[in-house]
């Protein structure tokens, strides 16, 4: 059976989008990836590292096609983002809460993958945000430390 598996697109304004493109050629290969991230961010990547990717774009989390993946998008539709005005700390927080979600509801998911998230724009408009581990260690009831 192929794994479902979460994937994070982290920080918009950062390497993330450029990372989730680059992988999800190999990824469609070895698993039904689901892709949380700001699509206006990653369609350019998404063009240039996966143009043979069967992509389904879907508002609510969606099991993928066989050999393709759901895109499910975070952050202001069809806005930039630029970093250090709040939208970048919300659509990375938005997309790995809501990846957490699927995780733990509608998914029967293999793994969560995140690509790397600027913690100082999350604390910005998530005061108290130290990183993934502890923020997914909350989200499951797990202890701080």
């Amino acid at each position: 059976m192929v794994p479902i598996v979460a994937i994070t697109a982290g920080d918009p304004t950062g390497v993330g989008p450029e990372i989730t493109a680059r992988v999800l050629p190999l990824a469609v290969r070895i698993a039904r990836p689901v892709v949380f991230g700001h699509l206006p961010t990653l369609a350019p990547w998404l063009e240039r590292f996966a143009p043979g990717v069967g992509l389904r774009v879907a508002d609510r989390v969606e099991l993928p096609p066989p050999g393709g993946a759901t895109l499910v998008p975070c952050g202001p539709a069809g806005e930039p983002i630029r970093p250090g005005d709040g939208t970048a700390g919300r659509a990375q927080l938005e997309c790995l809460d809501r990846a957490v979600a699927a995780v733990l509801g509608p998914l029967d998911t293999g793994a969560l993958v995140t690509a790397p998230v600027s913690k100082a724009a999350i604390a910005a408009v998530h005061p108290g945000f130290t990183g993934h581990t502890e923020h997914l260690a909350a989200a499951v009831g797990l202890p701080a430390d």
